[in-house]
């Protein structure tokens, strides 16, 4: 058990500047239908890697949210990075899904679209004022 009595610190120093692939929602959704109908021949052994070509640090992504919440929703959320900067910057590495596109798919979703459409999203089904 962790010393915090069973809860697990995080390093924020870690979280913010951890790179991630992010995969936007619509071509997740659209890579799940199309591996539903693939011929038994495209398929192969079965595994695919599922990517983007947005790689970036979580904090990237998080000021990407901001900004596009200023020009959908009208306001600009507050980001406050704790921790100070690490002393060497993570690898970026580059995620390849060129198996699965081979087999005709195709993933070309802005991450900004799907930014904008969340925010509507939940603009509508929460009643976000702001």
């Amino acid at each position: 058990m962790p010393p915090s009595g069973g809860k697990q610190e995080v390093d924020p120093q870690i979280t913010w500047h951890a790179i991630r692939n992010f995969l936007p929602f619509t071509d997740t959704c659209l890579a799940i239908k199309h591996g539903l109908f693939l011929p038994p021949e495209s398929i192969g052994d079965g595994i695919f890697n599922l990517g983007s070509q947005h790689t970036l640090k979580v904090l990237e992504m998080a000021e990407l949210i901001a900004e596009r919440c200023a020009k959908v929703l009208g306001f600009k959320p507050k980001l406050e990075v704790l921790g100070a900067k690490p002393e060497s910057e993570p690898s970026k590495f580059v995620y390849d899904s060129t198996k699965l596109q081979n087999t005709g798919l195709e993933l070309n979703t802005q991450l900004e679209v799907e930014i904008d459409r969340l925010l509507r999203a939940c603009k509508d089904w929460f009643g976000a004022n702001q």
